[in-house]
């Protein structure tokens, strides 16, 4: 059964703006589940990531999580980002998170951190469901469910990731298992 189709657009240079004034470290902790914030402490550590390839462009990684945004254009016309691997990460994080919020509101009241987000082995996102989560007693939408209760178990999210730009678009269809 469908609960919802969750879709999220954020622009870096907003998301920048939300990391000058609250800072890196403050952000992540409000959006980024345990095991996020654990990766990302073992990235920040790490002076040999300097250049990933990212949606068919390639950018260049600071050792350190920067909120510095540069773009400069190659011989072949490709833009090119200065952007700290950390920003890019929290950034698709926001809004892949915020889409799956989305999705499953009213049903299950969620936060960022209700959320884990990982990469399969083909390099899709894999949006799985934790703990920090509260059924909602009613949804009241009139499709005959009446007060049914939602099993976060029982739940699997579908997600896609794009961005280009300066935007990030997160989609995130969550569906309930019969």
């Amino acid at each position: 059964m469908l609960l919802g189709i969750g879709i999220d657009i954020l622009s870096l240079s907003r998301f920048e703006g939300v990391i000058a004034r609250r800072g890196f470290q403050a952000v992540a902790k409000r959006i980024c589940c345990a095991r996020e914030l654990d990766e990302f402490g073992a990235l920040r550590d790490d002076p040999g990531l300097r250049i990933r390839y990212l949606s068919g462009r390639w950018v260049r990684v600071a050792p350190h999580f920067s909120s510095a945004l540069t773009l400069s254009y190659s011989a072949g016309r490709e833009p090119v980002c200065g952007l700290g691997l950390g920003l890019i990460r929290a950034w698709n994080r926001w809004a892949i998170k915020e889409a799956a919020y989305k999705s499953l509101y009213p049903y299950v009241k969620t936060t960022f951190r209700s959320f884990d987000l990982r990469k399969s082995k083909g390099g899709q996102p894999k949006l799985h469901l934790i703990g920090h989560t509260t059924p909602e007693k009613s949804h009241g939408d009139g499709d005959g469910d009446g007060d049914s209760n939602i099993d976060v178990e029982a739940v699997d999210l579908v997600a896609s990731l794009s961005h280009d730009a300066g935007v990030v678009v997160g989609v995130v269809i969550a569906q309930r298992r019969k």
